[in-house]
């Protein structure tokens, strides 16, 4: 059998039903190339997220609250 990683999680499980052996047999090592699978791909797409530029949008916003005061909280005074 060939022992190469699956590229996504739909040839993970693609494997794993190829294999025809019984579910209790199988479940243990299937699980762990079927979340092998997931964690690489959960990888791939942060590190895509990670390397995306932030809005100018989302950094104005950013800047004009940072440039205010928050406001007093209901029933607490103000410390001057």
């Amino acid at each position: 059998m060939d022992q190469h990683k699956p590229a996504t999680v739909v040839d993970a499980l693609a494997a794993r039903q190829e294999a025809g052996r019984n579910e209790s047999a199988q479940a243990p090592a299937g699980d762990d190339v079927v979340q092998q699978a997931i964690g690489s791909q959960l990888r791939a797409v942060y590190d895509e997220v990670v390397r995306l530029p932030v809005p100018d949008r989302f950094l104005s916003l950013l800047s004009s609250l940072d440039g205010r005061q928050t406001a007093p909280v209901a029933g607490k005074e103000q410390e001057s």
